[in-house]
């Protein structure tokens, strides 16, 4: 399935078109609006969301999960910091080097392909000595110009999956109980706002190395008896900016 975007095509699987519209449509079923309505709506929206489309380009990515796991392996990995404990500057090939941390996440990707990826996205640059130094503690998946298609798709589906098991859940549901939470004001100037959203991305990138700390401190290796049981966990933040009130 190819779906044409600011004169690029970008080549989406129907899972991934089901992923983003099951949960919404499961909320919808959930507060009585029918299908018939429903589908009139989708078509008023998809027809308004084509008027206001930009032209920052949104493309496939290979390897769109392995990405974050190289940027997070880089970041705690003692083989790839210095001695303050911080990322190393990596030479592309050799021993302990980038070729070397994307085999131990994917055997199988392509080095110099990740390595565009994450140029590309602003995470890693190459410097004087070609080397190349990590720029992000957080695989960034876009820039002015540029959208990636994967990982945008696992955040929104992973949201309105979260949003449709809180209200699915019931007594009976065995399952740890999902969350959503937010803090927001609505008393803030341009000038406070754009402060609070340095304030609380730089908050966040140290809450979330905990989060990711903790994670990998109690997660398993793959040769346990239980590996297969093994479940996605973990936690995703976001801003809040809306439009001026009238």
């Amino acid at each position: 399935m190819e779906k044409a975007n600011s004169h690029r095509k970008i080549t989406i699987e129907r899972k991934h078109v089901e992923s983003l519209l099951f949960h919404i449509a499961m909320f919808l079923s959930i507060g009585g609006v029918a299908q018939k309505e429903a589908q009139k709506e989708f078509v008023s929206a998809y027809r308004r969301a084509v008027k206001l489309a930009t032209g920052r380009k949104i493309e496939n990515i290979e390897y769109p999960i392995d990405h974050a796991d190289i940027v997070g392996l880089w970041m705690r990995d003692k083989r790839f910091l210095d001695m303050t404990g911080r990322p190393r500057t990596l030479s592309l090939r050799g021993k302990n080097s980038f070729v070397t941390l994307v085999r131990l996440v994917n055997s199988g990707a392509n080095p110099s392909k990740v390595l565009k990826t994450l140029i590309r996205y602003g995470n890693v640059r190459r410097v004087r000595d070609g080397r190349y130094c990590l720029v992000r503690s957080f695989f960034s998946i876009s820039t002015p110009k540029r959208v990636a298609f994967e990982p945008s798709t696992y955040f929104l589906a992973d949201a309105s999956e979260t949003l449709e098991k809180i209200f699915t859940r019931t007594k009976q549901t065995k399952s740890p109980e999902d969350f959503w939470q937010k803090v927001e004001n609505t008393r803030l100037s341009a000038k406070s706002a754009k402060r609070f959203l340095t304030f609380s991305r730089q908050r966040t990138i140290e809450f979330l190395g905990e989060m990711d700390e903790w994670l990998e401190a109690n997660s398993e290796t793959s040769k346990s008896k239980k590996s297969n049981k093994k479940r996605r966990v973990g936690l995703g933040v976001f801003s809040v900016y809306s439009k001026p009130n009238n």
